[in-house]
């Protein structure tokens, strides 16, 4: 009798010394907790150049990644278009500088040298220490081969609370092996009457917050990178005052899309 034995195939992340260009496109529609809250629809579109770093193993590699070009637009109801908000390049820089991110072929991310800061224009799921986890490592592959349609895990921490994510393995199409991803995350914070967030000492409600989210990643064996990503992700916000009353209810749609520029 004939045993037929599947072969799966490891996958893991290379950055070379020629630069890599990613172009990002982050939309929000909902209730967005800046400026004491705004329910405008707002746009970021940015460009990110990656460069590997020499020297490290497959257990402790380096990546550097910048911004090289950065646009905040807001919806205007009136003109029924997105209109860019006075944000220059250099002054995103200032909160997001070139970054070294050192992490695992595997795409586990061990260390970063972003400084941990509060940004003025800070939106959901854009941080400075957080922003490779977002787009060229947003994928993290189990250390071992995987077959197709085989699933598994991975947190990435976000704050004080975890973004649980499942990934599967769907295969390969003409954009490169496809991955799908389901994500969720709970979290909660406190803000002031203004609705600003603030801490606890400070604040008249609480707002406890869940995200559920869906997308898919292609991704370059042959390269080691990822080539085009999308991720559509609801979260729901419940306002409770102090004494646990009933406050508000906000909803947060967030589009993501990113896409390699070649080299």
């Amino acid at each position: 009798m004939l045993a037929i034995f599947a072969v799966g195939t490891l996958f893991g992340y290379s950055f070379g010394s020629a630069p890599i260009s990613y172009h990002v496109q982050v939309s929000f529609d909902g209730y967005i907790p800046v400026l004491g809250g705004i329910e405008q629809p707002l746009k970021v579109d940015m460009d990110l150049r990656v460069t590997g770093k020499e020297g490290g193993s497959d257990e402790k590699r380096r990546v550097l990644s910048e911004i090289t070009q950065f646009r905040l637009s807001v919806y205007d109801a009136e003109t029924k278009s997105f209109s860019p908000f006075p944000i220059g390049l250099e002054a995103v820089r200032e909160y997001f500088p070139a970054t070294t991110t050192t992490y695992r072929s595997s795409g586990k991310i061990l260390a970063t040298d972003a400084v941990d800061r509060d940004i003025p224009f800070q939106l959901p799921g854009l941080h400075p220490q957080h922003l490779a986890d977002m787009t060229f490592l947003l994928l993290e592959f189990p250390e071992k081969p995987v077959e197709p349609n085989e699933t598994w895990t991975y947190k990435r921490t976000f704050g004080k609370s975890d973004v649980l994510y499942e990934a599967r393995y769907v295969g390969k199409e003409e954009q490169g092996e496809r991955f799908d991803l389901k994500l969720s995350q709970s979290y909660e914070g406190f803000e002031d009457a203004n609705r600003n967030p603030v801490p606890k000492e400070l604040a008249a409600a609480r707002v406890v917050t869940k995200v559920e989210g869906t997308g898919s990643v292609w991704f370059s064996g042959p390269s080691g990178r990822i080539v085009k990503a999308t991720v559509t992700a609801n979260g729901t916000s419940d306002v409770v005052s102090l004494e646990g009353q009933p406050v508000a209810k906000r909803t947060l749609k967030t589009s993501f899309y990113m896409e390699s520029q070649g080299g």
